[in-house]
């Protein structure tokens, strides 16, 4: 067996979540917490952004994040909402079903038909893991900048857009200028 790698090429994250009631939440409590999922959308929001603003070319790497991100939101909604953890999990990647759910319990985005159509309707490849692991094919997508006006909109009607991010990474250019628009 190979020798560990030095401390300092080993990064420990540990984070511990406490939502409004004021008690900390077990590991297992917090990870099924709607606060979790959307401390997670937080990350990966302007993560996609950066994507599709820095780093045009990589299409795949945008569109598996963009899906990612509005599952997160979507999910993080059901639960703040009462649903329980074991339903929300079923929904597995299915965000048609997440959507709708979500709508049922009062979700309203506020886009157009048209562009809810087009975005859900792509998000079948996700749902196949299709951005993971195909390289050859033919797709119908959303445009990168329908698709993150699309998520921007779904991650401030889900998530409450509150600053659970860090104040330093809060206040950087991208992620300024992402909650701006």
């Amino acid at each position: 067996m190979g020798k560990l790698p030095p401390k300092s090429f080993v990064h420990e994250m540990n984070t511990t979540i406490m939502p409004v009631r004021g008690r900390f939440l077990s590991n297992k409590e917090a990870n099924e917490s709607a606060h979790n999922f959307a401390l997670q959308a937080d990350q990966f929001f302007p993560a996609t952004g950066c994507l599709s603003k820095e780093l045009p070319g990589l299409s795949w790497p945008f569109y598996h994040n963009a899906y990612f991100t509005l599952e997160l939101c979507l999910k993080s909604y059901l639960l703040a909402q009462g649903v329980k953890y074991d339903d929300v999990r079923g929904i597995r990647h299915d965000l048609h079903k997440a959507l709708n759910k979500a709508k049922q319990l009062g979700l309203r985005l506020g886009v157009s038909t048209l562009v809810e159509k087009v975005v859900m309707d792509a998000s079948q490849y996700y749902e196949d893991h299709e951005f993971r692991y195909c390289a050859n094919g033919k797709w119908e997508l959303p445009s990168p900048e329908v698709l993150f006006s699309f998520l921007q909109v779904a991650y401030r009607a889900t998530t409450g857009n509150s600053p659970r991010l860090p104040a330093h990474v809060r206040s950087s250019a991208l992620v300024t200028e992402l909650h701006a628009k």
